[in-house]
């Protein structure tokens, strides 16, 4: 966290956070805060990215078990598929 509030200019926030922590620089210098500075929101987006993927499978299963999903999906294939009414103006 310090890391990222370093590299992202909230140097306040970052010191607030030390000193409630009771990190010193000889504990957490600038060496380190520049290896972990992107850390943090890398994991973040690993996160965003596996939370929409649990979404898409909790979707998925819905609309493959709900019976009125199913019913819907399936009236639509029908219509789709059954006979249509010839054009105006036009012999059968």
């Amino acid at each position: 966290m310090i890391a990222y509030l370093s590299a992202n200019n909230l140097a306040e926030t970052a010191a607030a956070l030390r000193a409630e922590l009771n990190l010193g620089e000889d504990v957490f210098d600038a060496a380190v805060a520049k290896k972990y500075e992107t850390l943090l929101e890398k994991k973040w987006t690993g996160v965003v990215r596996l939370q929409k993927k649990a979404c898409l499978r909790v979707l998925h299963s819905v609309y493959q078990t709900c019976p009125l999903v199913t019913a819907i999906s399936n009236w639509h294939i029908i219509t789709d598929n059954g006979p249509r009414v010839p054009k105006r103006g036009t012999t059968i």
